[in-house]
């Protein structure tokens, strides 16, 4: 059986670990065989007699974080391997890498002398991949670094962390993520208004998911949440999506005047489909940058068809065109809670006027329509008054 685990990839052996005591005992010997054998050397048999790990198996299996779980319980770790380098553990646990946080320019986690003080703990040809680099501070980096406190993370004794605009780059955020996995008892970790991207924000906000660690701020017991104005992108309107998740009071979130794009939407419009209790959503945009377009209307109109709760949406100021237009309007076809939609400056013509018009002949909840400052012209404003003329308190603003 031993033999035939040796063909398993990284990822089934590490959820193996979970099924029983045997299997267990079985995938961790032949993880250690993989990971901690070096040659001419026996294959380790407890945790204090593992001294050398290939942490490059570990990153392309998808489990960079076992890192830094690996620095905090492999008491005899002394060498990383990993991409033709090799990784003095001792020598990066006595560098002073607390200063000298990298750039949009230099894509590394260090520059300057922290880099260098980096660079001499690690032997091989040419410069290390970043990757590598940011497990080996992961797994042995002292104090803080970059900011972000990686030893106390790493000893898993921070509960709440703040990192809110700190100008964190993509491989400082990086370097959360791999920390993120050693971390038991931290449960707020804000990351909101930084500087990586969106693909990065979908991995934090996975892993926050499987952690259960808010990562914008909020907190599950807040019934409102204001974002008002903050000059919020996609990616962190991806981790307050990921929270929103948690939330199992808020009834509103503001949004406005931000430039979550449609990426930052469709992330709002998947939580929208779990969360039973948000009933305001306000993304109007009014920046005229990273609007939220067709694709993102689309996605918040599949949420509507769902959510059972959101009775006001704001989307007003972005430009989701007639094409999102015309998916909210199917969407209004079958949704029965919705009263309030605002839809102005998005442009909006003719033919998504007639649609929405056609979806409010069989929608008799919505009593607040705003569809101003859209291409509409004559026919289509005149099939939305028709629609809703004689409607006791219908208020309709074209």
């Amino acid at each position: 059986m031993e033999a035939a685990l040796g063909l398993v990839d990284m990822a089934t052996l590490a959820e193996l670990k979970g099924v029983t005591r045997s299997w267990r005992a079985l995938a961790q010997r032949v993880l250690c065989s993989r990971l901690c054998h070096r040659d001419g050397q026996p294959v380790p048999t407890r945790l204090d007699e593992i001294t050398d790990l290939d942490v490059e198996q570990l990153i392309e299996a998808g489990r960079p974080g076992d890192a830094a779980v690996a620095g905090r319980m492999l008491p005899g770790l002394a060498r990383l391997y990993g991409y033709g380098y090799v990784v003095d553990v001792a020598a990066v646990r006595a560098a002073n890498l607390e200063c000298g946080m990298g750039d949009r320019d230099r894509p590394s986690l260090l520059h300057g002398a922290a880099k260098d003080a980096l660079n001499s703990c690690i032997s091989g040809e040419g410069e290390p991949p970043l990757r590598l680099t940011i497990a080996a501070v992961a797994c042995a980096g002292s104090g803080v670094i970059c900011g972000i406190p990686v030893q106390q993370l790493r000893e898993d004794s921070v509960t709440e962390l703040n990192l809110s605009n700190r100008g964190l780059q993509v491989p400082a955020a990086m370097l959360v993520a791999y920390l993120i996995p050693a971390t038991s008892v931290l449960k707020n970790c804000n990351l909101l208004k930084n500087r990586f991207d969106v693909e990065l924000a979908k991995k934090l906000a996975k892993m926050g998911m499987e952690k259960g660690i808010m990562l914008s701020g909020m907190t599950c017991d807040q019934t409102a949440a204001t974002f008002s104005g903050q000059s919020l992108e996609p990616a962190d309107a991806i981790l307050i999506a990921s929270d929103l998740k948690f939330m199992v009071v808020v009834t509103t979130l503001y949004l406005q005047v931000n430039g979550i794009g449609d990426e930052g939407a469709i992330a709002i419009a998947e939580a929208l489909k779990v969360n039973a209790v948000l009933t305001t959503l306000s993304l109007f945009n009014g920046l005229s940058k990273n609007e939220i377009g067709p694709k993102g209307a689309k996605a918040i109109a599949e949420a509507l068809k769902v959510n059972a709760v959101l009775t006001s949406v704001d989307l007003g100021f972005n430009s989701i065109g007639d094409d999102g237009a015309k998916a909210i309007a199917e969407a209004l076809k079958v949704n029965a809670v919705l009263t309030e939609l605002r839809l102005y400056s998005n442009k909006i013509g003719d033919d998504s006027a007639k649609a929405i018009a056609e979806a409010l002949k069989v929608n008799a909840v919505l009593t607040k329509l705003l569809l101003g400052h859209n291409n509409i012209g004559d026919a289509g404003e005149k099939a939305v008054r028709d629609v809703v003329k004689g409607r006791s308190g219908f208020q309709l603003y074209l």
